[in-house]
C-alpha cells in the first residue's frame, strides 16, 4: 500500500500533536515495512515560530533523517513573523505560500490531516 500524508499546522499550541502523529505514522511505517509512507508536514502562520524553539529543532533533524519525510515553511509566514529563511535548519524546504504549497500537495494525492 501507498500512503501519502500531508500534515498542516497553523497554530504553534499544536506543534506537539503533530510532533506525536508524525511519530505514530513513522512508527506504524516500521512495524509495516512492505507499506509505503510518504508525509510533508506544512507550517504556516503561528506554528512558523517552533522553527526558532531548539526543541522543535531537534525533533525536526530526526523526522528529517527518516525517508520520504519533508518539512516546508510557508515564506509568507516567516516574513509576517519576522524570520529569515537563512535561520531556518538545513533540510526545511521554504514554499512560497503555504496555503498554495497545501493544494498543490493534495492534487498530486497527499491526504490532508491537521493535527
Amino acid at each position: 500500500m501507498e500512503m501519502k500524508i500531508l500534515l498542516h499546522v497553523d497554530q504553534l499550541d499544536r506543534i506537539s500533536e503533530m510532533t506525536g502523529n508524525l511519530t505514530n505514522l513513522l512508527n506504524y511505517r516500521t512495524n509495516h515495512p512492505d507499506d509505503h509512507l510518504a508525509v510533508i508536514v506544512v507550517l504556516n502562520g503561528d506554528a512558523i515560530m517552533a522553527t526558532l524553539m531548539p526543541s522543535f529543532r531537534q525533533r525536526v533533524t530526526a523526522f528529517l533523517h527518516a525517508p520520504d519525510v519533508a518539512f516546508h515553511a510557508c515564506n509568507n509566514s516567516l516574513n509576517s513573523h519576522g524570520i529569515n529563511p537563512g535561520q531556518l535548519q538545513s533540510g526545511v524546504e521554504v514554499v512560497e505560500a503555504g496555503v498554495v504549497d497545501l493544494a498543490i500537495q493534495q492534487d498530486r494525492g497527499f491526504r490532508y490531516i491537521k493535527p
